[in-house]
């Protein structure tokens, strides 16, 4: 069964981009989704606002917000994923699952400590810092890869719930044993991510637990 929060960004000139469901309000006109394909929903965007200090050669602060113009009903196909609070740790989990729409993996977090000196083994060299607006899973032959960039790594939280642990951010090479995958540590942009919903006149309250 395809993961409910798993989304996609296609626009005209642009590479096709992964993303999540996180929030969703209202309803959506039945129309815009396919009957045929309860699993699939289409919807417009109205905004996009990313990190003001996203740094586009080391991919740190990689992270943004969609804003839909119109709100999506939610279903059991069509569903949001929970955000972690700020500075939430999600290191030690395990099975967090690595999903699209298409494909799914489960995967381990690693401390961050222990991928930094493993990055440090790779081309990346001794000297190199991972940087802590980055977490990091895998390194045991299961990996995220190209073209995977922004998808969630989603980590159980009890009660067939999970909690958003990661966007696909970068790594070295794909499914390389003790190279772990780097993934944007969105618990680090939860006040980020609170400020601007609250500038686009939303509250918090809906996914918040």
């Amino acid at each position: 069964m395809p993961i409910p929060w798993a989304a996609g960004v296609n626009q005209t000139n642009l590479e096709k981009l992964q993303s999540c469901l996180v929030f969703a309000d209202g309803s959506m006109r039945d129309e815009s989704c396919d009957n045929a394909h309860p699993y699939l929903c289409f919807a417009e965007l109205s905004a996009c606002v990313d990190e003001s200090h996203f740094q586009n050669q080391s991919l740190v602060n990689d992270i943004a917000l969609l804003r839909l113009e119109k709100p999506l009903q939610l279903t059991e196909h069509i569903n949001a994923l929970c955000l972690p609070t700020a500075d939430e740790s999600f290191e030690g989990a395990k099975n967090c699952r690595y999903a699209v729409i298409l494909k799914k993996v489960e995967l381990d977090m690693v401390p961050h400590d222990r991928c930094q000196a493993l990055l440090q083994r790779t081309r990346l060299g001794p000297y190199f810092q991972l940087h802590r607006s980055f977490v990091c899973a895998g390194g045991d032959g299961k990996d995220t890869c190209q073209g995977d960039g922004g998808a969630p790594l989603a980590c159980p939280i009890g009660d067939e719930r999970y909690k958003l642990g990661g966007l696909v951010a970068w790594g070295i090479g794909c499914r390389t044993i003790d190279v772990p995958g780097v993934y944007t540590n969105v618990a680090a942009f939860r006040p980020w991510v609170d400020a601007k919903m609250r500038d686009w006149g939303f509250g918090t309250d809906a996914y918040t637990i």
